[in-house]
């Protein structure tokens, strides 16, 4: 991808990482975050709703993001995790939610969608036994 001028140049931390990039409606490059771990972390499913931005999808063993905060670290409960991210709408990281099962298999985070109300919902698969919750705009649960 080539996003012009303004280019922001990610590297990966790992196998494979994800990123969230951000144009206007004329194709021109806004910015850009990126995050992973030393394996696999793939973003599936990402929704905006009128003040921020969620992304969902799944990481293996552990993952890493940079915030204004600092540097947070999540390790997988298992071999694979899902992962909730939220963002306000210059793509600066509000919260993070992780979730998994345990043992030796995948948890995956495959779509959301944020409700008017600010709720954001996930769908994905996981083998075992899952914990689920609906989150509020403010990162607490719903429920």
């Amino acid at each position: 991808m080539d996003p012009g001028p303004d280019q922001s140049l990610v590297i990966s931390n790992g196998e494979r990482d994800a990123f969230l990039v951000k144009f206007d409606e004329n194709g021109n490059y806004l910015g850009s975050f990126n995050w992973g771990g030393s394996s696999t972390d793939e973003a599936f499913a990402v929704d905006a709703g009128e003040s921020s931005v969620a992304v969902t999808g799944w990481f293996r063993d552990s993952m890493t993001l940079q915030s204004s905060e600092g540097e947070q670290n999540f390790l997988a409960d298992g071999t694979s995790d899902i992962f909730l991210l939220k963002f306000d709408l210059d793509l600066g990281l509000l919260w993070t939610r992780t979730c998994g099962a345990g043992g030796s298999h995948n948890d995956i985070g495959r779509d959301l969608e944020i409700d008017e109300d600010g709720t954001i919902y996930v769908v994905g698969t996981e083998r075992t036994e899952m914990h689920v919750a609906s989150f509020l705009d403010n990162g607490s649960r719903s429920f």
